[in-house]
C-alpha cells in the first residue's frame, strides 16, 4: 500500500534586509506491509527525492518487531534521535537557527546548524593569507547517519546509529548512541556521537606561522596536507509538560581535535596539533491557548578555539526567537516568526593575527503552511 501525502506553504521571508516571496509544495510517498511472521516494513520519501531514494541518500526503509526497529537511509543520529531540538518558529523555520549541531549527523566545526550559513554567508577562509585556517572548512561536514536502531521498553527508548561504512577518499566514520526516559510529565535524555576523518589534500599552499611550537615561514611552500580529525558530542536534555505549556532545555558539548601533518614535494615539513570547543545551552517555551501557539526559543554556543588564533580565543553566539501559529481548521495553520542571529566573523590584523569575532542578522517570516 503506498498512500500518498503532501504540504505546502505561501508567504513572505525577510533576512538580513532582503524581503522575498516564498512557496513551497511537496509530495511524500509512504509504504508499508507486514509479514507472516509479525514483522512490519515500510518506507517513505519525498516526489523531489526520488533519484536520492533509489540510491538510498535520501528517504528512509525500516523494518520493526519484538527486537526494536531498524531504519536505513536519510536518519537521524542516534544522540539527535533522542535529545532533539528546541522548538522552532515562522512557517519557514527561519533557517532552523533553533538547532544546535549533531557531529554523526554530519558535523560544522562552529557547533552551529548548516542552515544558518545559507543565511548568512560565513568568512572564506581560502582567501586569508594563512591557510591552515582552511581546516575548519575542510572538516566541516562529514558522513551522515545511514543506519538508526531503536528499542523501547518500558519508560525507556534506547538508540544508537552508524555512518555509511564506506566514503570514499574523506574516510568519514560516523556513530552515535542516544536514551530517553519518561517519568509522568518529564522526559530526560542523553546521547554521544562521534564522527572521525582522514583525508589528504593536494595543493600549493603558503604563508604559515609558527603553530604548537612548529614554524612554517612564509616563505615555505607546502604542496600537501593530510588531516586526521575527531569531533565528539555530549549532549542531555530535558522536556516538561505542564498542562498547555512545553518546556524544553539542552545542553551540548562538542570537541574537535585535529593533527595535520605537512609536506612538501614529498618531503616532511612540520605536523600541527588543532582543537576547537563549542558548548551549546539553550531553552525554549511553548504555550497553547485554543487554536493559537505562542513559541519561544533562545540558544548560546561558546567557542573557544585554537584553531583560529595563536592563543586561545572565546566568543559567545547567541540566537533568539519569537513565533505563533493559529490553526485555521481543514489542515492549514497561519505562521509568523522573528529570529536574531549572531554569526562567526573572522578578524585578521595587519601581522595576519586572527581571531573570532561575531556579526549578526535579523529575520522574520509570515505565511500559511498547509498540509493534505
Amino acid at each position: 500500500m503506498w498512500p500518498c501525502r503532501g504540504d505546502a506553504r505561501m508567504g513572505i521571508v525577510s533576512s538580513d534586509n532582503t524581503t522575498t516571496f516564498e512557496s513551497r509544495m511537496r509530495i511524500k510517498f509512504t509504504g508499508s506491509g507486514t509479514t507472516d511472521g509479525g514483522l512490519a516494513f515500510g518506507g517513505s520519501f519525498r516526489a523531489q527525492d526520488a533519484q536520492g531514494a533509489e540510491d538510498g541518500t535520501s528517504g528512509t526503509v525500516y523494518m520493526s518487531g519484538a527486537f526494536g526497529k531498524i531504519a536505513f537511509g536519510d536518519v537521524d543520529s542516534a544522540d539527535l534521535a533522542s535529545t532533539g531540538q528546541l522548538a522552532s518558529v515562522g512557517y519557514t523555520g527561519l533557517g532552523s537557527t533553533n538547532e544546535i549541531n549533531y557531529a554523526a549527523d554530519g558535523f560544522d566545526a562552529w557547533g552551529l546548524p548548516a542552515k544558518i550559513h545559507a543565511v548568512r554567508t560565513l568568512p572564506d577562509f581560502e582567501n586569508t593569507s594563512d591557510n591552515r585556517y582552511d581546516l575548519t572548512t575542510d572538516v566541516a561536514g562529514g558522513a551522515a547517519s545511514k543506519v538508526l536502531y531503536t528499542y523501547s521498553a518500558g519508560n525507556v527508548t534506547l538508540n544508537a546509529s552508524v555512518g555509511q561504512l564506506s566514503n570514499g577518499s574523506a574516510n568519514h566514520d560516523s556513530y552515535a548512541a542516544g536514551v530517553d526516559y519518561v517519568m509522568g510529565n518529564l522526559t530526560l535524555a542523553a546521547g554521544y556521537g562521534k564522527n572521525e576523518l582522514d583525508f589528504e589534500t593536494m595543493g600549493t599552499l603558503s604563508g604559515f606561522e609558527t603553530v604548537d611550537s612548529v614554524t612554517l615561514p612564509y616563505s615555505t611552500v607546502v604542496d600537501a596536507y593530510s588531516v586526521s580529525a575527531d569531533v565528539t558530542d555530549m549532549t542531555a536534555s530535558a522536556t516538561y509538560v505542564m498542562g498547555a505549556t512545553t518546556l524544553k532545555g539542552i545542553y551540548q558539548d562538542k570537541q574537535l581535535d585535529a593533527s595535520v601533518r605537512y609536506t612538501n614535494n614529498g618531503t616532511y615539513v612540520g605536523t600541527t596539533d588543532e582543537s576547537l570547543t563549542a558548548q551549546s545551552y539553550g531553552l525554549s517555551v511553548q504555550h497553547t491557548m485554543e487554536a493559537l501557539t505562542l513559541t519561544a526559543f533562545g540558544v548560546t554556543t561558546r567557542l573557544k578555539d585554537g584553531i583560529l588564533s595563536d592563543s586561545d580565543n572565546t566568543v559567545d553566539l547567541n540566537r533568539y526567537g519569537l513565533g505563533a501559529s493559529y490553526d485555521l481548521g481543514g489542515g492549514a495553520s497561519f505562521l509568523a516568526g522573528a529570529v536574531r542571529v549572531e554569526t562567526p566573523d573572522l578578524n585578521v590584523t595587519g601581522n595576519n593575527v586572527i581571531s573570532v569575532g561575531k556579526t549578526s542578522y535579523s529575520a522574520f517570516d509570515v505565511g500559511v503552511n498547509f498540509s493534505f
